[in-house]
């Protein structure tokens, strides 16, 4: 009965930091970067924290899996980091972003 509270509120909360990723993606007004990046950081985070709570229950989980849940890990330092400069400094241009997401999503 514990495991199953455990699984419940664990898929609850990425449920949630899903919906509210998809909130800052597509319905937040006014469309800015920092909305993006921090839909972006909320998304990193939810599939992070998914892929440990599937792998915690169910420990045959696909190698694809787990990679895709350790690519989002490399992912969140940069979320995060371009979030918090385009809160900062929000009349910056920095057109070079998807190039570091780029190298790091190969290099995963």
């Amino acid at each position: 009965m514990e495991t199953q509270f455990l699984f419940f509120f664990s898929a609850l909360g990425v449920f949630n930091a899903l919906l509210i990723s998809f909130y800052f993606f597509f319905y937040k007004k006014p469309k800015s970067k920092a909305n993006y990046f921090f839909g972006l950081l909320l998304l990193m985070l939810a599939i992070r924290v998914g892929k440990s709570v599937f792998f915690h229950f169910n420990r045959d989980l696909a190698d694809v899996y787990i990679k895709i849940g350790l690519s989002a890990c490399i992912l969140i330092g940069p979320a995060l980091y371009f979030y918090i400069k385009s809160v900062m400094y929000p009349e910056k241009k920095n057109k070079y972003w998807p190039v570091h997401f780029l190298i790091l999503l190969i290099s995963a």
